[in-house]
């Protein structure tokens, strides 16, 4: 077994609320700080091949993984292109989208229907895959949607609650002192 490499205390400056966002969301900071370090300054000269890339895209997934977790969603990390002749003779372009979801890495065919395939990173040519920024930005509109998409699923439960709640009211009121669903739905604004 290898030697664990001598650590070294290393002070940063960042903005206290993005310390208190990553710790909430569960980020070792000192983690991600070192591995983009490591990344930042790797020897090129000795890892330039299509394999490592692969790799290097694999560990960028292998993170990105558990965030899509958390906020039920998926990025679009890449996307390729074909072409056939149909039975006619009339040319068509299929135009395959590569997405990262939290389950693994699964491509969709945008062509009439949408035909769901798991994909196997190692497959697709570096060329397909999109650029490591462009990825980012795609990950941060997802977690905006993520974020959109649970808010307004609360406000929802919480309306239907209001309503469960008058039509519970309701049924355990006393004659003639019962709301109506017509009052209880005004409240909601439903």
């Amino acid at each position: 077994m290898g030697e664990r490499p001598e650590k070294q205390k290393l002070n940063l400056s960042v903005d206290k609320r993005v310390i208190e966002r990553a710790r909430s969301q569960n980020i070792n900071i000192s983690k991600l700080t070192e591995d983009v370090l490591k990344s930042i300054t790797m020897d090129i000269e000795k890892t330039i091949t299509e394999e490592s890339i692969h790799k290097k895209y694999k560990e960028l997934f292998d993170l990105i993984a558990p965030i899509l977790k958390k906020f039920d969603a998926s990025v679009k990390i890449g996307q390729t292109s074909d072409s056939f002749e149909d039975e006619e003779g009339v040319s068509h372009e299929v135009i395959f989208n590569f997405f990262l979801f939290p389950r693994g890495l699964e491509g969709w065919y945008v062509w009439m229907d949408r035909v769901e395939e798991t994909v196997n990173l190692e497959y697709i040519n570096l060329s397909e895959l999109s650029h490591p920024k462009i990825i980012l930005m795609e990950l941060n509109k997802a977690i905006t949607r993520g974020k959109e998409k649970f808010a307004s699923r609360l406000k929802e439960i919480e309306k239907v609650k209001q309503i469960v709640k008058s039509m519970s009211d309701s049924i355990n009121a006393p004659e003639g002192r019962a709301p109506t669903v017509k009052a209880a739905r005004r409240a909601c604004d439903v």
